[in-house]
């Protein structure tokens, strides 16, 4: 429909009104720029303009749904903040690209709010808000699109949460809710000598009104975390800011996924002893022993205490006979940040009552040998490579000693390690990596 076509349809449609002179071509440009005062929906009316004759006529150009409602949350009655605060073209902008967004289906009742212009180092940013039915908040970050470098909604979200976005959503913006601290940490670490999961946390910095951090390049989407309150005083998950990311976060998501081995099958765990010797007391029971060993490893303080404890989809476990009467029992543990995934050897006794849990590093997922440790009584190392058989030497040139099902100790006098794949070449792997 051109012009003139459409200047006509209107016409006839709505008889009785008499639209502004430039009224079509702001329907023909898609009505860059809407009237925010009054609301118009020209480009809405001019659509339904046939079905709705007799209402038009009546009601004139107002769209009937329009939300406007008084708001009541306190944040929906603060001024606009941030540095862009008084850039009335940027906010109309801002007004434009959330009415645009897609995916939502909040029933709002309150007209948007921009709480929060400015720029930030992904580029311009702003936070609007709505009220739905309850009078509860629903909020969201609009940003520049870091592929198509447009304006557009980049998050909503109705859970009070904090925002990622820019490249590699390395950029964190948070709404407060109250004056206490909120304070970020940008990954978890394991460098110290007991192997738990430690981080280190910094405050956010006030940004008029919100409150920012910028991430290290290369961090995973989940690797960061936000607080309220004191970390030092232990952390609980209600102290936790629930984040939400920008729509790069799949894609980093799947860059940065955490490499477990899953060396268990869909509905059945895969058991291994380490010879040689006698095989522990319930090796290849998985009901009596995934159990224990999945509420003892929730137990300690060696995992990330801002992540829930989840088990493993496709579990595996490795016994080994320890010292008198005692199992320790070895498997990885999956994270919820990037990297791969961690090695813990459980303390079993005999009557089935847990002893220590240890740390023992991460898995070498690249590795012909993914799993090298030290057992934690120091008595030997484990070697561990599903479907592989496994030997030792204890010199360079010497012959090879045992042929071990996919589990071995290994002597601390050793130093190669065959590992042999039917169908492959056996590898050679230095028995002090």
């Amino acid at each position: 429909m051109n012009a003139e076509e459409l200047q006509a349809a209107l016409h006839s449609a709505t008889p009785d009104l008499e639209p502004r002179p430039t009224l079509t071509a702001d329907v023909m440009r898609g009505g860059v720029r809407r009237q925010r005062n009054r609301r118009m929906g020209i480009a809405a009316a001019t659509l339904a303009a046939a079905a709705l004759v007799t209402t038009t006529a009546s009601f004139g150009w107002q769209i009937l749904s329009e939300p406007n409602q008084v708001a009541t949350d306190p944040l929906m009655l603060k001024p606009t903040r941030g540095d862009l605060a008084n850039d009335k073209a940027f906010i109309d902008d801002v007004l434009d690209a959330w009415e645009d967004k897609e995916g939502s289906s909040a029933s709002v009742i309150t007209r948007p709010h921009v709480y929060w212009a400015g720029n930030t180092p992904a580029g311009r940013a702003a936070v609007v808000m709505q009220e739905t039915e309850g009078h509860a908040l629903f909020k969201g970050l609009v940003g520049i699109d870091p592929k198509t470098q447009q304006l557009r909604t980049l998050i909503t979200d109705a859970r009070e949460a904090g925002y990622q976005f820019g490249p590699e959503n390395r950029f964190v913006l948070v709404v407060p809710r109250s004056s206490e601290q909120l304070m970020v940490s940008d990954k978890v670490t394991y460098d110290n000598a007991a192997g738990i999961a430690t981080r280190s946390w910094r405050p956010l910095h006030d940004v008029d009104g919100v409150m920012m951090a910028e991430l290290p390049p290369g961090n995973g989407p989940t690797d960061a975390q936000v607080i309220v309150g004191n970390p030092d005083d232990g952390i609980t998950q209600d102290e936790l800011v629930q984040m939400y990311y920008a729509d790069d976060a799949p894609v980093m998501a799947a860059k940065h996924a955490p490499a477990g081995l899953g060396w268990g099958e869909e509905g059945k765990v895969h058991m291994m002893w380490a010879r040689p010797g006698q095989p522990p007391l319930h090796w290849n029971d998985p009901e009596w022993l995934q159990p224990r060993w999945y509420n003892g490893l929730s137990d300690t303080d060696l995992l990330d205490p801002t992540t829930p404890f989840v088990p493993n989809v496709n579990p595996w476990f490795v016994s080994v006979a320890g010292p008198d009467t005692t199992t320790f029992v070895i498997s990885e543990y999956t994270p919820l940040h990037s990297g791969p995934s961690r090695l813990y050897a459980l303390t079993m006794l005999r009557t089935g009552e847990l002893g220590k849990t240890y740390s023992l590093g991460a898995t070498r997922p690249d590795s012909p040998l993914p799993v090298l440790v030290d057992l934690p009584d120091d008595s030997a190392k484990v070697a561990v490579a599903k479907g592989a058989k496994l030997s030792y030497r204890t010199t360079k040139d010497g012959s090879w000693t045992e042929d071990a099902d996919e589990a071995l100790r290994i002597p601390h006098e050793a130093v190669e390690i065959r590992v042999t794949v039917p169908g492959k070449e056996p590898a050679i792997v230095p028995a002090n990596r």
